[in-house]
């Protein structure tokens, strides 16, 4: 890949019928973390769409066992990507999208999930004025200093259908936890 001058492992899992219903699109999940993350979301997809609660999805795992560090890495000035961080943030919109896009029968509706660092990071793709994700799933987000009120502004300021999910548990971090619980009660005040 160029953007990041490296090359990275993906997992991909197609739909149960992909191969015989040739006509059909699909939407695309994209799992950051993939190589602990992927099988989990997998699983819950082929669940779900199997009880047609949910559409049949292609989910694409991003394995980060020893660059989540880096592809997260943010500017301590600003708190936006920088360096491999703002590789990582061009590759996925402006390489891997794209590939998926050519190779599989991808659908308009596309999301992204990632866990404490990873998930604070996906919410960049937030910020942009035709974000190209429709759904964020923030697993336990590590945040970035000033992401809860950037958070609140794009989605308050969004035109178009957002999905937009975050989660803690009781024993996760208390840095994490009250973070996400403080902005979501900043949220329920701003509506």
């Amino acid at each position: 890949m160029y953007k990041i001058r490296s090359n990275r492992e993906l997992k991909i899992q197609l739909p149960r019928n992909y191969k015989k219903n040739e006509d059909k699109i699909y939407p695309l999940i994209i799992v950051l973390d993939g190589d602990y993350l992927f099988e989990p979301v997998v699983g819950n997809v082929d669940y779900f769409s199997y009880w047609e609660d949910m559409p049949e999805s292609i989910v694409v795992g991003i394995n980060q066992d020893k660059t989540r560090q880096e592809d997260s890495r943010y500017d301590l000035a600003d708190f936006l990507p920088v360096n491999k961080g703002a590789e990582f943030y061009e590759f996925i919109g402006q390489e891997l999208l794209p590939y998926l896009d050519q190779t599989y029968r991808t659908a308009q509706l596309k999301i992204i999930v990632g866990h404490d660092h990873t998930a604070n990071f996906i919410n960049y793709f937030l910020f942009k004025e035709n974000p190209i994700f429709h759904g964020y799933i923030n697993l336990s987000p590590d945040l970035a200093p000033n992401m809860k009120d950037r958070i609140i502004a794009a989605l308050s300021n969004r035109t178009s259908d957002t999905w937009f999910y975050m989660a803690t548990g009781t024993q996760d971090v208390e840095k994490i936890r009250n973070n996400v619980v403080g902005l979501d009660e900043k949220n329920q005040r701003n509506r």
